[in-house]
């Protein structure tokens, strides 16, 4: 078998330095779990997995030092993914089954995945019941993103169905990179502040997640000639603002940086978004939804937060960025004869002091969206990081309603 090998791209190196130097080995592990009701074929189920997964060479690669700089390496010493095991984990009498997986993959997510080992993937099927099952991953955030999770999900039932598989890749070729440029901070350094200071705890944290009602965002969105994503880091920012008290503060958001061509990939093709949250009252008072809107798009293309930017913050004498918000879809499972619902999972680990996820169905007319909500307790007390999260929710339900004024 030829070896396929590349350098870590600088979006890539942030998340193996990170958490290199952190303290939960599993910190870029990325779990989902679907809960499976419905006359399944778990054998089968498994087979399908492991077909899908073998069929990526990525998602048997393993990460090593060359010089001193890491790479991403398939071939030769490659362990792809070998047969998924069913595991019988019956439900007790009166168990809640949602509570009882979550508990078995936090178990399981703490284990960890080996990158120089090429362990970058791990799956299983566990049976609850009869007529109850679960359908647990685990990858590697360097060889995945939740594009990445949508396109495998739609391989696996085409596998179980016994459909062609899409024609997807996960090619180890080079990929272009965020843009080199430095950010423009457009103010002076002095005035930013950090909404959340103090010492952090490396990695580790708590987190919880939130139901949330459904909303009807587009019009608005239409309206003052924005996304709805837009108006929800609107709703973010200035939920931060009220409850730190920062009006200038740096934060950071997923962008997929795949291209037409990627639709089909399996990859790491995120790139963390830098931008400039500025609340600062002017002599109007507090800027309003369509200012703060307008300011979002004015710095939406921001540079990539890779290490060299970040020592390009430190110079500038810059805190870091404490806050993350992210959007994304659910990923569906639809097995025929069956029900998978996706299920949230929050785990003991904090990316960044503050992060919120809108975790978003497909099909928001039955679905459940969910926020996670991921805290360093060192800095980000839990009560803090829920006034933030239920701040935020109740903008975006007054924006959702029909207001225009300040969110």
């Amino acid at each position: 078998m030829s070896v396929m090998s590349r350098r870590l791209t600088p979006e890539e190196f942030s998340l193996w330095i990170h958490e290199q130097s952190s303290d939960v080995p599993s910190l870029y592990s990325e779990p989902t779990t679907f809960l499976i009701r419905g006359e399944l074929d778990a054998h089968r189920l498994c087979e399908s997995v492991a077909n899908v997964l073998a069929s990526h060479p990525i998602l048997g690669a393993s990460v090593r030092l060359s010089g001193v700089w890491p790479v991403l390496e398939a071939g030769a010493e490659a362990q792809l993914p070998g047969p998924v095991p069913l595991v019988e984990y019956p439900l007790p009498p009166g168990a809640d089954a949602q509570e009882r997986l979550s508990d078995y993959v936090r178990r399981w997510w703490a284990d960890g995945l080996d990158l120089e080992a090429g362990v970058v993937c791990r799956a299983r099927v566990l049976r609850l019941g009869p007529e109850i099952h679960a359908l647990a991953l685990l990858l590697h955030h360097l060889v995945t993103d939740g594009w990445s999770m949508r396109v495998l999900a739609a391989e696996v039932v085409a596998s179980y169905t016994g459909l062609d598989t899409l024609s997807s890749s996960s090619s180890l070729a080079p990929r272009p990179s965020a843009e080199a440029a430095m950010p423009e901070i457009g103010a002076d350094p002095g005035s930013f502040a950090d909404p959340f200071p103090g010492h952090t705890s490396f990695g580790s944290g708590g987190s919880f997640a939130v139901p949330c009602r459904r909303w009807s965002l587009p019009a608005v969105a239409a309206s003052l000639g924005v996304t709805p994503f837009t108006l929800h880091v609107a709703a973010f920012q200035r939920a931060i603002r009220e409850i730190s008290g920062a009006s200038r503060y740096l934060m950071v958001f997923p962008e997929s940086g795949r291209r037409s061509s990627d639709a089909r990939s399996v990859g790491y093709f995120v790139r963390t978004r830098l931008l400039v949250a500025d609340l600062s009252p002017s002599g109007d008072g507090d800027p309003a939804v369509g200012q703060l809107c307008d300011a979002i798009l004015d710095s939406i293309e921001g540079v990539s937060l890779t290490p060299d930017v970040q020592a390009h913050l430190a110079a500038l004498g810059l805190p870091a960025p404490a806050v993350s918000f992210a959007v994304d879809l659910q990923v569906d499972l639809p097995i025929p004869g069956c029900q998978a619902e996706w299920l949230p999972l929050p785990l003991p680990r904090a990316k960044f002091p503050l992060a919120l996820l809108l975790s978003q169905p497909s099909d928001d007319r039955t679905g459940q969206t969910w926020l996670v909500v991921e805290h360093d307790p060192a800095r980000v007390p839990e009560t803090t990081a829920r006034a933030v999260a239920e701040r935020y929710l109740q903008l975006v339900a007054e924006l959702s309603d029909g207001g225009r004024g300040t969110p």
